[in-house]
């Protein structure tokens, strides 16, 4: 089959440069993370929209004009009343930020001569080694079938499809078939990607997604969790822990660390992002992510990584070779999750 282009997408704190490359044939296609949505809408809110926001409520939604959409609620971040209130975060002092904090990832960058394959048995043998590396899994790993996103830059729509699946909530959807259909609705949207989840959200709620009487938004909950623009420094810290539960982050994260105060003023988000995932995980909810040109649903973790149930065919096996042990394989994949904790911008769950 026809090989896509293979985006490679270098990540830093004071910029972000991209090139395109022709690649040999990869089974993947990315989601674009870096499309500038240009028809914001005025955000006429408070400078304490976000950090008065937990993550426990359905939306920012009320903090935003009527209509204003998910997206809006990542534009806020960029919106100079919030940065006014809550001043960018600085770039991490060289040396002084610990352990996890990945600073440069080749996003896009798979080794395409890896890809291969899988039998049925195959397929069991992988699914079966992934029980036992990740027994607190919030759903079944033996049965999952999720929406393939083939070769389309999908994944932050069809990670939503998945997640709504895995959720328990199929019975939400218009469509009987969502495998078959799916790329029908997406092709109503007229994009060929997406920025992040809140655009595609946006999209879903203009679509036929849904059933007449179904309102998405009384049943999910969506995360902004970094800027798209000012170098994707500005944070929402509605959902951060203080006081004891944030000690308490620091000693599970950071217990071995004699510097573990310095390290966590440095990169404090990567252990925020920790703790909410991880959370979310430990109360039996699957969350989509986007992070690393990629949208996909995180199930499970252990010590030292996270499991998704990815967006394509169990029969294909593909390792990254961008440095952070991204291996996708029948129908799952799994990825340092430090590299995911360190660029997450937003996240969806039903709640």
């Amino acid at each position: 089959m026809s090989c896509p282009r293979i985006r490679k997408v270098t990540y830093s704190l004071s910029k972000k440069k991209k090139s395109n490359r022709k690649g040999k044939r990869s089974r993947k296609a990315r989601g674009s993370s870096n499309t500038v949505n240009n028809s914001t809408t005025a955000l006429l809110v408070s400078n304490t929209a976000l950090n008065n926001t937990v993550h426990t409520d359905s939306t920012l939604m009320s903090n935003l004009p009527k209509f204003s959409g998910y997206k809006a609620q990542r534009d806020l971040l960029d919106d100079y009343r919030f940065i006014s209130s809550k001043p960018l975060t600085s770039n991490p002092r060289r040396g002084k930020t610990g352990p996890h904090y990945f600073k440069t990832i080749i996003a896009g960058s798979f080794d395409t001569c890896s890809g291969n394959d899988l039998t049925s048995k195959q397929v069991k043998s992988f699914r079966r080694d992934l029980q036992s590396q990740f027994p607190n899994a919030v759903t079944s790993i033996e049965s999952y079938n999720g929406v393939d996103q083939g070769e389309e830059g999908a994944c932050s729509f069809v990670g939503f499809l998945n997640l709504t699946i895995l959720s328990g909530n199929k019975n939400l959807f218009k469509p009987k078939n969502i495998h078959k259909s799916w790329n029908r609705i997406w092709n109503t949207f007229g994009i060929d990607a997406v920025s992040d989840i809140g655009q595609v959200l946006d999209k879903i709620l203009e679509s036929r997604l849904f059933k007449d009487n179904v309102n998405i938004s009384e049943y999910i909950t969506y995360i902004p969790i970094r800027s798209e623009k000012n170098r994707e420094m500005s944070f929402n810290k509605s959902f951060y822990k203080t006081g004891s539960e944030l000690e308490e982050i620091k000693d599970k994260y950071l217990g071995g660390e004699s510097k573990k105060d310095e390290i966590y003023e440095q990169v404090s988000w990567i252990y925020q992002n920790a703790h909410l995932i991880e959370s979310l995980i430990d109360a039996g909810k699957p969350v989509t992510i986007n992070a690393l040109e990629h949208t996909r649903t995180c199930i499970g973790y252990n010590e030292d990584e996270l499991l998704f149930a990815d967006n394509w065919i169990k029969t294909y096996e593909q390792i990254s070779a961008n440095e952070t042990d991204d291996h996708f394989r029948a129908g799952f994949s799994t990825i340092n999750k430090w590299a995911i904790y360190s660029w997450m911008r937003d996240i969806v769950y039903y709640h």
